[in-house]
């Protein structure tokens, strides 16, 4: 390593020390308010992080909504994933992101976790390079919910495909209702 490189490196080391062994003396301490559910028996409107939405996201939740009825009237698979999307509905376990992110090196539209929680992309990215269609947007949803019914794992093609195929029996979402 050069000398120059090794003055850049003692000196970042010694920085680095002194910002770790150095006692905070302020601390400032922020507080959220959450808002709390409201008491209704419609599972969407009760669900915390409604109240915050702005109208793009409540098209959404909306559109879920009358997906996941239109699912569990199908029957069958159809049943079995609706319900899971309507349970998640339920819980405010629905979280609307605005634009896609990164999970490892692939740029990620929706991802549910075993908690049940999935998370989808409104839209492509800030710049609105690529706007993603409402019916994308559910699909996307519907398509993790999927995962969750059937408990197939994410991140593998085959899976992905062998999902694809369950949530294509079930027919496109139908959302001019």
């Amino acid at each position: 390593m050069p000398p120059r490189h090794q003055k850049f490196l003692l000196v970042g080391l010694v920085l680095l020390t002194a910002a770790c062994t150095t006692p905070l003396r302020h601390t400032a301490v922020a507080t959220l308010a959450v808002p709390t559910p409201a008491t209704t028996s419609d599972p969407v409107s009760a669900t915390p992080m409604i109240a915050a939405l702005p109208p793009a996201g409540r098209d959404v939740l909306d559109a879920l909504t009358r997906r996941a009825a239109d699912l569990k009237a199908r029957g069958g698979s159809c049943l079995a994933y609706g319900t899971v999307l309507e349970g998640s509905l339920a819980r405010g376990r629905i979280v609307i992101r605005p634009f896609m992110w990164r999970v490892g090196a692939h740029l990620a539209s929706a991802q549910a976790t075993t908690s049940g929680e999935i998370d989808v992309a409104r839209d492509v990215d800030s710049l609105n390079v690529g706007v993603r269609r409402l019916d994308e947007v559910v699909r996307s949803v519907e398509h993790e919910a999927a995962h969750l019914a059937f408990a197939i794992p994410s991140g593998q093609d085959w899976n992905e495909a062998i999902v694809d195929e369950r949530v294509g029996r079930c027919g496109a979402a139908s959302l001019n209702q």
